[in-house]
C-alpha cells in the first residue's frame, strides 16, 4: 500500500513535470501565433480592425472592473460539450476549442453580411462582438482552468490555456481568411512557422552551441 501511494505521487510529479515542460516548450509557438495573426490583422479594413480590438478592449475592462461572466461562458460550453457528448474526451477538449459565442457571430456575420449584404454599423457592430466574446471564452477559461489546478506550479493550467490560445487564434485566422480576401491564410502559417524556427533556432543555439 505504501509502494502504491508513492508511486501515484511519482506518476503526478512525473506528469506535471510533462505537462510544464510541454507548455514551455510552445511559448515559442504561443509568441509565433499571436505575431502572424497581427500582422494578418493589419491588412483587413481599418475600420473592421477597430471594431475588433475595441470588442477585445471591451470585455478586459469590463471583466478587471464590473463583472465577469462565468455563467454564460459555461453555458456556452455546455453546449459545444453536448454536440460532442459521443465522446467524453472530444467534449471536453471541444468546449475549450471552439468558442461558441463567437462562431455563432461569425456565422451570423456570413450569412446577414456577406450574402445578405447587409451593411451600415450591423458589420462593424457583430465584428466588434466577435473580439469581445473571443477574449471572454479564452480569459474566463483561462481563469477556470486556474481554479481547478490545485498545484502551486500549475502545469495543467499552463499547458491546456496554452494549446487553448493557439486553437483559438488559429480557429480565427481560418475564419478571418474566408470573410477578407487580404488575410492570407497560407502566410499566416508560413509567418508563423519561420518565427517559432527562429526562436527555437536561436534558444538552441544559447542553449548548447557554445560560443566562439
Amino acid at each position: 500500500m505504501v509502494f502504491g501511494i508513492f508511486f501515484k505521487i511519482m506518476r503526478e510529479k512525473l506528469l506535471n513535470f510533462f505537462k510544464f515542460f510541454i507548455f514551455l516548450l510552445l511559448i515559442p509557438v504561443i509568441i509565433a501565433t499571436t505575431l502572424s495573426f497581427g500582422k494578418q490583422l493589419q491588412m483587413i479594413e481599418a475600420s473592421f480592425r477597430a471594431a475588433w480590438l475595441g470588442g477585445v478592449y471591451l470585455y478586459v475592462v469590463m471583466h478587471l472592473f464590473f463583472y465577469e461572466p462565468v455563467e454564460l461562458l459555461n453555458f456556452g460550453q455546455g453546449l459545444i460539450s453536448g454536440l460532442f457528448r459521443f465522446s467524453e474526451a472530444v467534449s471536453v477538449v471541444a468546449k475549450y476549442i471552439f468558442p461558441f459565442y463567437t462562431l455563432l457571430l461569425l456565422g451570423a456575420y456570413y450569412f446577414l453580411v456577406v450574402l445578405g449584404g447587409i451593411g451600415g454599423i450591423w458589420p462593424y457592430f457583430i465584428f466588434a462582438f466577435v473580439g469581445f466574446t473571443v477574449t471572454m471564452h479564452v480569459v474566463l477559461t483561462a481563469h477556470n482552468l486556474h481554479e481547478e489546478d490545485a498545484s502551486f506550479i500549475k502545469p495543467h493550467y499552463f499547458s491546456v490555456i496554452s494549446l487553448t490560445y493557439m486553437a483559438n487564434v488559429i480557429l480565427l485566422a481560418c475564419f478571418f481568411s474566408l470573410l477578407f480576401d487580404k488575410f492570407l491564410l497560407a502566410e499566416f502559417f508560413r509567418t508563423l512557422f519561420n518565427i517559432s524556427g527562429m526562436i527555437y533556432s536561436r534558444a538552441f543555439h544559447q542553449l548548447f552551441v557554445p560560443s566562439s
